[in-house]
């Protein structure tokens, strides 16, 4: 519930903005992640999805290798984050 989240690390709103703090601890809050050197020496690939009109910009880290519209209104964008 990111509206709720009050402490601005993990995933929270900010001005009609939903926002994600992801540093070691903040990622702990969104999910479960191992913190294992042969689990964090993988790439990540990211996939996100929201309505265009309420969430017309997708971010995330890494550099973004695709992108493009869905059906309904919604929006994608595909990150690779080395």
């Amino acid at each position: 519930f990111p509206d709720r989240e009050t402490s601005c690390e993990g995933i929270y709103t900010s001005n009609g903005c939903i926002l994600t703090q992801c540093e070691a601890e903040g990622f702990r809050r969104i999910t479960y992640f191992p913190d294992r050197p042969d689990a964090m020496a993988r790439r990540w690939t990211v996939r996100l999805a929201a309505e265009k009109e309420s969430c017309p910009v997708l971010l995330s880290n890494g550099n973004k290798v695709a992108e493009g519209d869905l059906p309904g209104g919604r929006h994608f964008a595909v990150y690779v984050d080395p």
